[in-house]
């Protein structure tokens, strides 16, 4: 979930209820220590480096990593 309550849902541009990569990309810039770059060639975000976010080669799909225990 990123700041104001948004959820990116969906795994293809317009399914579902969702925010553009764009948004997403201006929310998280917002946030101390992120950084741009790309991954796989695409759009990606990063905080110290590690990856968190990139738009997939589809150009809808978003991957946001997590660590879930």
């Amino acid at each position: 979930m990123f700041p104001g309550g948004i959820i990116m849902a969906g795994e293809s541009p317009g399914e579902g209820v969702g925010v553009a990569f764009g948004q997403v990309r201006g929310m998280a810039l917002a946030l101390p220590g992120v950084e741009e770059g790309t991954s796989y060639g695409t759009p990606a975000l990063r905080v110290r480096g590690r990856f968190f976010l990139r738009l997939k080669e589809d150009g809808g799909t978003r991957v946001l990593k997590s660590d879930l225990y």
